[in-house]
């Protein structure tokens, strides 16, 4: 006669558990060590190393956002630039005028177990709007759904 082993479901949930969330860290860890890909796009007003100079403004906010994980980031081009750089030139009272914008999109995972405004390992998309007047640092006026 053949000895049963006593095979408790307790036992087998908590090793599935434990072995996804060891997966979801190593892909966690995997994610954060991927560089970020930049597509700076084809631009009339702005050299490749103006928009470099905006998306190291970008990483350097971004870098506050604690356990985050910066995809990518991308110029979304002229139109979309002189759209806000008109918009925000009008709208406000103090601050302006700027001669400048560009506006990047970003793609980003929130932190792993999430926390605060975040859900947990999601992807988000963001908008960053950024200004300077003639030659002047760019600033982050904006950041958030794009």
């Amino acid at each position: 006669m053949k000895k049963r082993r006593n095979r408790s479901p307790g036992k087998m949930v908590l090793v599935v558990v434990l072995c996804t969330a060891a997966a979801a860290v190593l892909l966690h860890v995997w994610m954060i060590t991927r560089p970020v890909t930049v597509d700076r796009g084809a631009s009339a007003l702005y050299s490749d190393e103006e928009i470099d100079r905006a998306v190291e403004v970008v990483k350097a906010r971004f870098a506050e956002m604690k356990g985050c994980r910066l995809i990518s980031l991308s110029y979304a081009g002229d139109e979309k630039s002189r759209e806000e750089l008109d918009y925000y030139n009008r709208a406000l009272k103090t601050g302006g005028p700027y001669t400048d914008c560009i506006v990047l999109n970003s793609k980003f995972r929130s932190p792993i177990f999430g926390g605060g405004a975040w859900d947990a390992n999601s992807l988000y998309h963001w908008g960053w709007i950024l200004v300077r007047t003639g030659d002047g640092p760019w600033t982050v006026l904006t950041s958030g759904y794009g």
